[in-house]
């Protein structure tokens, strides 16, 4: 998709955590020249979504080292990293990834979305021009697999279908929690963090 259709899609996923009483601690969004510093740091051009995912807002606000809290994640049990932090993950699942045979060595350019445990989400951004950036995700000890190829904005989608529905909702403690059966099988399957 676009920098504007992911924008809009986080936009409303934000509106709806408002909406049930999420508070989350995410950061402002980076400007396109914090983008483009980041970009020259890292030694890649990001994709137009994953430019527009940092821009929106940059990951938690908690200080790196600091342990994260539950109002850092994004999704429930997946925190949302800084920009920084994403890029490196990612390289360390490609490296691992090539070292696995999965892919050429250097030739892919991942960053991770959300951190569940050990099976996170990640924005392919290897080619920064193509109009859809794919999603992936790793489970531990078995490397990258798509699931389905489904792009960010069709993520976000799902994302707010899960709050809409309640199968994403604010426990009593605060946290964003999960009720999965309340979702159909297919949607399940593309929001969960197993194999």
């Amino acid at each position: 998709m676009t920098f504007e259709s992911v924008t809009d899609a986080l936009c409303r996923y934000e509106a709806e955590l408002d909406r049930i009483g999420f508070r989350h601690d995410f950061a402002d969004g980076l400007t396109p020249h914090q983008l483009h510093e980041i970009e020259a740091e890292a030694g890649f051009r990001l994709s137009q979504d994953a430019r527009a995912v940092w821009s929106w807002h940059g990951g938690t606000s908690v200080p790196s080292g600091q342990p994260c809290t539950q109002a850092s994640t994004i999704v429930p049990f997946g925190i949302f990293p800084g920009i920084r932090s994403a890029i490196t993950t990612g390289k360390g699942i490609a490296d691992s990834a090539a070292e696995a045979e999965q892919i050429a060595f250097d030739e892919k350019r991942f960053l991770s979305l959300c951190w569940l445990g050990q099976d996170p989400f990640f924005i392919d951004s290897t080619d920064p021009d193509a109009p859809d950036s794919p999603t992936l995700r790793t489970v531990w000890g078995e490397g990258i697999f798509t699931v389905p190829a489904i792009t960010v904005t069709e993520r976000v989608e799902l994302w707010i279908n899960a709050v809409q529905t309640g199968a994403w909702y604010v426990d009593d403690t605060g946290r964003l929690n999960e009720d999965f059966s309340l979702l159909p099988e297919a949607h399940r399957f593309l929001l969960s963090w197993g194999p």
